[in-house]
C-alpha cells in the first residue's frame, strides 16, 4: 500500500504515519517525506497548530513538487 511505501522511507527518518489523511493534515510528515526521498531540503514548515499554518505547510510541499517539474492540475493545500 501507499501507506507501507511511506513508511518505508519515513522510518529514515525515525517516525511513521499510520493515516495519510490525518498525518499528512498538516503538512509536517508530508514535507518529511519529501526531504527523504528527495535529498534535500524543503523551506523550514510553520508548527503552528491553526488552520492557515496547515495550509502553508501543504503549499510549501506541493510548491517543491512543482520545482521538480511535476505538473499539479487541481491540486491544493485547501
Amino acid at each position: 500500500t501507499f501507506t507501507a511505501w511511506c513508511n518505508s522511507h519515513l522510518r529514515k527518518a525515525g517516525t511513521a504515519i499510520e493515516s495519510i489523511e490525518d498525518d499528512f493534515r498538516n503538512g509536517l510528515k508530508l514535507m518529511l517525506l519529501l526531504e527523504v526521498i528527495s535529498g534535500e531540503t524543503l523551506p523550514r514548515p510553520d508548527r503552528g497548530k491553526m488552520r492557515f499554518h496547515k495550509i502553508a505547510n501543504v503549499n510549501k510541499a506541493l510548491d517543491f513538487i512543482a520545482s521538480k517539474g511535476v505538473k499539479l492540475v487541481s491540486i491544493g493545500a485547501e
